[in-house]
């Protein structure tokens, strides 16, 4: 194999083309199995060995708000978050008179954050929505009524689109969220109901995903996403029911004394480790294809009559429990993903594999665990070159042990271990790992070891890690959703 500096000399203006319509040419009539392995191996000798895996960018102290990135909002006015408006936030509502009316009210306590998306947004003179309202005006006009149920305080952390929101952004939250939570006056967190984030739907399951990876499985409070199809402003708008039924979520899983992330759209709330986006138009715009849905919000208006499900994750206790540890990493994204297709140009696997310095690959399956054999063999090859680990996920609810097809078996002896858990969840797991596995990388000083060394030597307790619960994302023989037995195709038939 060719090295980086000697593969210099090579013309891949010729070469490369010559080998792509070779190698993409793959199906039965024209190419055997055998040829089309040819043809990869060629192409595999004549790329140059790529870029070294480096570690993940971890921050220090995530209680600590000197690691926000801002000091002072972006001149755009779309980034919010900074020390001062935190800081700021906690002498208003630690502020004696504040906690007494709350207290006194007997109201529950509800932190809302916001974010932007199409709920907060406006039409401008182009005809574009922008970003426009900040929490406690959707809160408003989603129902006024809610403040005479509720105490809310509020952080407009940002004005974004969500397909501008990115995982610095993610970690910036944590990072205002761990310390919020950490100095709350004691007698608030007693009706701390929890926080309410309200967030554009385009990336809600990948910011949940990452959010909840960072904040761990030992989080100590609710966090319940929500968000609208369209903006609050508009005459016909979920939102208005979104909103309201949002804050319910998070009274009802106050009162049945649970810890844990929701999503509530289209009258309906599901797990946030569980969830994908399914529609742009649809209220309905989430999703869980592995779970079942937490409550049906239609059917259960009261939510202090409300008993939610026994595996959503319960308050850890107080004194003697695991401590609350988040771990905020920082993008680019580390993880990188190879998708089930036809004909899967081989030079792109393997430029993806060497040169985007990958800490781990998610093979996504066609559904049933399966895969192009010549290219699930090419990421198994090019992984094990890396010393990254492979993972598979299906996009779809497909039972995780199913191997009886030969592309699926032969995707597991490439070296990929099967996951049960969204794409979104895989990653942002997969990530707080790398980010773990990068401190104790730094904290040993290197030692002269290379950091793919060190993930190759970590490998078994990575597959473990996997391969066990952490915040609810691997649906259990309670959670896991199933098809009526009307809309079922059994194997008898």
């Amino acid at each position: 194999m060719s090295s980086a500096g000697s593969s210099q000399s090579k013309d891949f203006s010729v070469s490369k083309p010559e080998y792509l319509e070779q190698a993409t040419n793959c199906n039965a009539e024209n190419r055997s199995r055998l040829q089309v392995q040819q043809h990869i191996e060629t192409l595999q000798n004549q790329f140059p060995e790529g870029i070294e895996p480096y570690p993940v960018e971890v921050v220090d102290d995530p209680f600590d708000l000197k690691n926000l990135r801002l000091t002072q909002p972006t001149p755009d006015g779309k980034r919010l978050l900074t020390r001062e408006k935190v800081e700021a936030l906690i002498r208003e509502i630690n502020d004696e008179q504040f906690i007494k009316s709350v207290l006194q009210s007997g109201k529950l306590f509800i932190m809302g954050i916001g974010t932007g998306g199409t709920i907060s947004m406006k039409e401008n003179e182009q005809g574009k929505l922008i970003p426009d309202k900040d929490f406690q005006s959707i809160l408003k006009r989603a129902d006024p009524a809610l403040e005479d149920s509720y105490q809310v305080a509020s952080l407009d952390a940002y004005a974004l689109d969500s397909s501008e929101l990115t995982i610095g952004d993610e970690g910036d939250l944590v990072i205002a969220i761990s310390y919020i939570w950490e100095n709350i006056d004691p007698r608030l967190k007693k009706v701390f109901a929890g926080f309410m984030i309200v967030h554009g739907t385009d990336t809600m399951p990948r910011s949940g995903a990452h959010m909840l990876a960072m904040l761990g499985k030992h989080m100590p409070f609710n966090i319940v996403h929500t968000g609208a199809q369209k903006p609050i402003g508009t005459i016909n708008n979920d939102a208005r029911i979104n909103v309201p039924d949002a804050v319910h979520q998070l009274e009802a899983q106050y009162r049945n004394n649970v810890c844990d992330a929701t999503t509530v759209m289209g009258r309906v709330a599901n797990l946030t480790a569980g969830i994908t986006k399914v529609s742009d138009f649809h209220a309905k715009a989430m999703d869980a294809y592995m779970h079942k849905p937490v409550l049906d919000h239609e059917s259960n208006a009261d939510p202090t009559k409300v008993k939610l499900p026994d595996w959503l994750r319960r308050k850890p206790p107080t004194h003697g429990g695991a401590p609350f540890q988040p771990v905020v990493y920082r993008g680019p994204n580390r993880i990188g993903e190879e998708a089930a297709e036809m004909e899967q140009n081989p030079a792109a696997t393997i430029s993806n594999i060497r040169f985007n310095a990958w800490l781990s690959v998610m093979a996504t399956t066609y559904g049933a665990g399966t895969f192009d054999p010549p290219i699930a063999k090419l990421l198994g090859e090019e992984a094990k070159k890396k010393n990254i680990p492979l993972f598979a996920v299906s996009p779809v609810n497909a039972d995780p042990e199913l191997d009886v097809y030969d592309a699926a078996q032969e995707l597991i002896m490439a070296g990929a271990q099967p996951l049960y858990m969204t794409r979104e969840m895989a990653r942002a797991k997969l990530m707080r790992y790398m980010a773990r596995l990068s401190q104790q990388h730094k904290q040993s000083g290197e030692n002269g070891v290379a950091f793919s060394e060190r993930i190759r030597l970590a490998r078994a307790q990575l597959g473990e890690y996997m391969a066990d619960q952490f915040v609810g994302e691997i649906p259990t023989k309670e959670s896991k959703r199933s098809l009526k037995p009307e809309n079922r195709i059994d194997r008898e038939i």
